[in-house]
């Protein structure tokens, strides 16, 4: 689907060591794919907003360790802090007068305290990041920024991709429109009222929130929070209002998560747990990341981005909660504890929450879904 969510046979793995690729056509078998984390691609619409709310979200947490850490020096005992941004708790952290830090305490973000709101296990922080990554893996073409100006994978084209090149991929993805509440099906309205209800009832909202607020909405590229190997001269930023442009009517970004890492399977409910221990992913800045840890799904095009789950083996919003353990496991039971009616009013409240199609491209996408009309003198 362009630009939308994957089906399965879009599927890809995640930093498989090229020397242990088989030399056949058939990758995804079973093999083989065991042997690496496995993902779905997911939507990008929307991403330019939540690019935003991540980099506010960094700014905040690095803000409260520096403070933490010139108190500790001011008053010269040990000084915690709790990790308290947009109402999410990342937990807390210890400063120490000597100008170190503990961060064991620290949950649902690297010790870094950089919020990465990108790939299913939260692992890259900008779309300029995921922009050079992802031309490099799936298309063979490298960022002179991170893989330097030479023929660096030898197919007698040097300088494939310019600083400007990527400049112009980042912000093509992040004035994409945001996903939008659409109507219930005619005589549903009720159906839909109370599953929104219910879901935050149940708990499903701690997690899923709703909105988030942004301080600003003008997104600039680069992210000054890039790792090494990205852009992050932001004497060469440019920037653009995404109000308007993506459809955003306010500061309040409507994505159905806190972007945060929560613990979603366990031993009674191991669904989730299918990435092999022996080939744990790791962040941009190579922080290991636990198996049983994926950044909470923004929930805001559920009703037309199926299948579900990391690996898009879920084909039903019910499969999909059904599966959730871990932190989530007493709001699945309560799910399954409900009524069948009350199971399909939350589905039809999910089934609301959908991506856009844009005029004349071309996205297959169901009927129903939102079109995105571009505001005067934007083309998209």
């Amino acid at each position: 689907m362009y630009l939308g969510a994957g089906d399965h046979a879009a599927n890809v793995l995640q930093q498989p060591a090229p020397a242990q690729i088989p030399a056949v056509r058939e990758w995804f078998t079973p093999a083989f794919t065991p042997n690496f984390p496995e993902r779905n691609t997911n939507t990008i619409f929307g991403t330019g907003p939540v690019e935003l709310l991540g980099r506010e979200m960094t700014e905040d947490l690095q803000d409260i360790q520096r403070q933490a850490l010139h108190d500790a020096r001011a008053l010269g005992h040990t000084v915690t802090q709790p990790l308290l941004t947009k109402g999410i708790s990342f937990g807390a952290m210890t400063a120490f007068p000597d100008g170190t830090v503990d961060t064991s305490g620290v949950v649902g973000v690297d010790p870094d305290l950089i919020v990465k709101p990108f790939q299913r296990k939260g692992a890259l922080v900008s779309l300029r990041e995921f922009a050079i990554t992802a031309s490099n893996q799936h298309m063979g073409m490298q960022g002179v920024e991170r893989f330097g100006p030479e023929d660096f994978d030898r197919d007698d084209v040097a300088g494939e991709l310019t600083v400007g090149d990527v400049t112009a991929m980042a912000l093509r993805q992040a004035t994409l429109p945001i996903p939008q509440r659409t109507r219930p099906p005619a005589g549903m309205e009720a159906q839909a009222a109370r599953g929104e209800a219910l879901f935050g009832q149940m708990g499903c909202a701690q997690c899923h929130v709703p909105a988030l607020p942004l301080r600003s909405t003008v997104f600039c590229d680069p992210n000054p929070f890039n790792p090494p190997g990205n852009l992050t001269d932001q004497a060469q930023q440019v920037c653009v209002e995404l109000k308007g442009v993506t459809g955003l009517t306010s500061n309040l970004v409507p994505l159905f998560s806190d972007l945060k890492r929560h613990v979603i399977c366990d031993a009674r409910r191991p669904h989730f747990c299918s990435d092999p221990p022996e080939h744990p992913q790791t962040s941009d800045r190579q922080f290991l990341i636990p198996v049983d840890q994926f950044l909470s799904s923004k929930l805001w095009d559920m009703g037309n981005s199926a299948p579900y789950g990391h690996r898009g083996d879920l084909s039903t919003l019910h499969e999909a909660i059904v599966a959730h353990g871990g932190e989530a496991t007493a709001a699945a039971e309560q799910y399954e504890g409900l009524e069948a009616h009350d199971q399909f009013a939350i589905v039809t409240f999910l089934r609301t929450l959908k991506a856009p199609v844009i005029p004349n491209l071309p996205n297959p996408q169901e009927l129903g879904s939102p079109i995105f009309i571009p505001p005067p003198g934007f083309a998209p």
